[in-house]
Protein backbone atom coordinates (compact mmCIF):
# COMPACT_ATOMS: atom_id res chain seq x y z
CA UNK A 1 0.00 0.00 0.00
CA UNK A 2 1.55 3.57 -0.97
CA UNK A 3 1.72 6.44 1.53
CA UNK A 4 -0.93 7.69 -0.62
CA UNK A 5 -3.43 5.17 -0.19
CA UNK A 6 -2.87 4.76 3.55
CA UNK A 7 -3.51 8.34 4.08
CA UNK A 8 -6.76 8.26 1.79
CA UNK A 9 -7.81 4.61 4.04
CA UNK A 10 -7.08 6.93 7.23
CA UNK A 11 -9.06 9.77 6.64
CA UNK A 12 -12.24 7.79 5.20
CA UNK A 13 -11.89 5.79 8.48
CA UNK A 14 -11.62 8.72 10.54
CA UNK A 15 -14.58 10.48 8.31
CA UNK A 16 -16.68 7.58 9.11
CA UNK A 17 -15.86 7.51 12.99
CA UNK A 18 -17.04 11.28 13.15
CA UNK A 19 -19.73 10.34 11.30
CA UNK A 20 -20.55 7.21 14.28
CA UNK A 21 -19.92 9.39 17.18
CA UNK A 22 -22.25 12.28 15.71
CA UNK A 23 -24.76 9.64 15.19
CA UNK A 24 -24.63 8.33 18.62
CA UNK A 25 -24.55 11.78 20.31
CA UNK A 26 -27.90 12.29 18.27
CA UNK A 27 -29.28 8.81 19.80
CA UNK A 28 -28.00 9.47 23.23
CA UNK A 29 -27.08 13.00 23.43
CA UNK A 30 -26.49 12.68 27.40
CA UNK A 31 -23.23 11.08 26.74
CA UNK A 32 -20.29 12.75 25.13
CA UNK A 33 -19.24 10.02 22.74
CA UNK A 34 -15.56 11.43 22.07
CA UNK A 35 -12.21 9.89 21.46
CA UNK A 36 -11.63 6.37 21.55
CA UNK A 37 -11.05 5.65 25.07
CA UNK A 38 -14.23 7.73 25.74
CA UNK A 39 -16.06 6.20 23.19
CA UNK A 40 -15.95 2.40 24.27
CA UNK A 41 -16.49 4.04 28.09
CA UNK A 42 -19.46 6.00 26.92
CA UNK A 43 -21.01 2.34 25.20
CA UNK A 44 -20.67 0.91 28.33
CA UNK A 45 -22.10 3.21 30.27
CA UNK A 46 -24.84 3.32 27.95
CA UNK A 47 -25.65 -0.14 27.42
CA UNK A 48 -25.18 -1.15 31.57
CA UNK A 49 -28.11 2.39 31.99
CA UNK A 50 -30.82 0.92 28.72
CA UNK A 51 -30.21 -2.58 30.38
CA UNK A 52 -30.45 -1.84 34.41
CA UNK A 53 -32.95 0.99 33.54
CA UNK A 54 -30.96 3.52 35.57
CA UNK A 55 -31.09 6.93 35.24
CA UNK A 56 -27.69 9.18 34.17
CA UNK A 57 -26.21 10.86 37.28
CA UNK A 58 -26.11 14.44 37.16
CA UNK A 59 -22.69 15.39 36.29
CA UNK A 60 -19.85 16.14 38.42
CA UNK A 61 -21.90 13.67 40.89
CA UNK A 62 -18.60 12.33 42.99
CA UNK A 63 -18.86 7.93 43.67
CA UNK A 64 -21.68 7.17 41.41
CA UNK A 65 -22.99 7.22 37.89
CA UNK A 66 -26.64 6.08 38.47
CA UNK A 67 -29.69 6.44 40.21
CA UNK A 68 -32.10 3.26 39.85
CA UNK A 69 -35.89 4.04 40.23
CA UNK A 70 -35.80 3.56 43.84
CA UNK A 71 -33.23 6.34 44.49
CA UNK A 72 -30.25 3.88 45.16
CA UNK A 73 -27.50 4.91 43.39
CA UNK A 74 -24.52 2.76 40.88
CA UNK A 75 -21.47 2.89 40.19
CA UNK A 76 -20.90 1.26 36.72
Amino acid sequence: MTDTSKIKAIQHIMATLFSVQNALRELAPDYRWAGLGNLLGDYGEFVAMEAYHLTKAPAGSNGFDANTSDGRTVQI
